[in-house]
Parts: structure tokens; sequence; C-alpha cells
């Protein structure tokens, strides 16, 4: 599996193979969710995703797509959010604390 690509659409992410042309395995991301930002560290997809009202970070296994962890979080003005409160430090910093 050379090509592989991870697609995502409202509910939902996927991982390709680009060759085979089928999905490796669909991972669900909470109802009412799409996926704005997709990235992978080491063995690991993390997706940012957002409703209306709040915005999301989920995590998946790589290989297979096993659902690891998810967290919420309602939309502040930025007055009120600290940088080190973004979902981008807070990934880090799970991730940091599995090792």
């Amino acid at each position: 599996m050379d090509k592989v690509a991870i697609f995502g659409k409202k509910g939902s992410i996927a991982k390709y193979d680009l060759v085979k042309n089928k999905p490796v395995w669909v991972g669900d991301i909470s109802p009412g969710y799409k996926p704005n930002i997709i990235g992978q560290f080491e063995d690991y997809i993390i997706v940012f995703s957002s409703s209306w009202s709040s915005k999301m970070v989920h995590c998946f296994k790589s290989d297979n797509g096993d659902f690891l962890w998810s967290h919420y979080q309602d939309y502040r003005s930025e007055e009120h959010t600290s940088e080190l409160q973004s979902p981008m430090y807070l990934v880090c910093r799970l991730l940091l604390e599995k090792k």
C-alpha cells in the first residue's frame, strides 16, 4: 500500500488506497461536524473539525482507523482564549503525555 490519502466529509474521514481505489478504513467523527484540517503525527491521524457552534479534535490510529480520543471546545472570543488553550497545543500536550 504505497499510495494512500486521507479524505474527510461531514461526519467521517477515510483512509484510501489510491492504487486499489477503495477505502482501507473509515472513521466516524461526531455527527454534524465537518473535518477542516487532517494531519498525521507519527502513527496518529489528527482531525480538527467544527460545527456552527463548536470545534473538536479527534485522534485515530493511522494503520487501522481505531478511534483513540476526542476533545470538544465551544467557540469563544479570542479575548478569553489564550494561545495555550488552542487545539494545536492541546494535541501536542496529549500526545506527549501518552509517550
